[in-house]
């Protein structure tokens, strides 16, 4: 009885680093705006690969943000942000800024369609075509 509810935990941890295996992607774009833009997340499919565009809102311009990782659970491709705030104590202007970052991953590395993306923490997904705009 053990020694198949050993073999059992040995097959699940294995399920979950199967599908908790980060997925290569190159950024290929990263910027800040003071206009406003919408957030959120647009999926664009190229022949070789697809391009995910991200847009953060954050009330100064001290905020750094990258994407950590890509990781496949399901048939859902989650992105994994770091939002990195200003130092306490920082003097920065209070006006509202939009920072974008752009990802590319070859679809090699995703395999087959349809590719469906969330960002961590948030429930909307996006497909190519289409993009999630939280405030919309």
């Amino acid at each position: 009885m053990l020694k198949g509810f050993l073999y059992f935990c040995r097959i699940w941890l294995m399920r979950e680093v199967i599908y908790m295996t980060s997925i290569p992607f190159k950024t290929i774009e990263s910027q800040q705006t003071y206009s406003e833009q919408a957030e959120g997340l647009s999926v664009i499919e190229t022949e070789s690969t697809v391009k995910v565009i991200i847009c953060q809102r954050f009330p100064t311009p001290g905020y750094s943000m990258g994407v950590n990782k890509v990781v496949k659970d399901d048939d859902i491709y989650t992105i994994y942000l770091s939002v990195i705030p200003p130092k306490p104590g920082a003097i920065l202007l209070q006006v509202i800024t939009y920072k974008s970052i752009g990802i590319e991953i070859d679809k090699e590395d995703l395999g087959a369609p349809p590719y469906k993306f969330k960002l961590a923490g948030n429930s909307k997904i996006s497909v190519p075509g289409q993009s999630i705009h939280p405030r919309h």
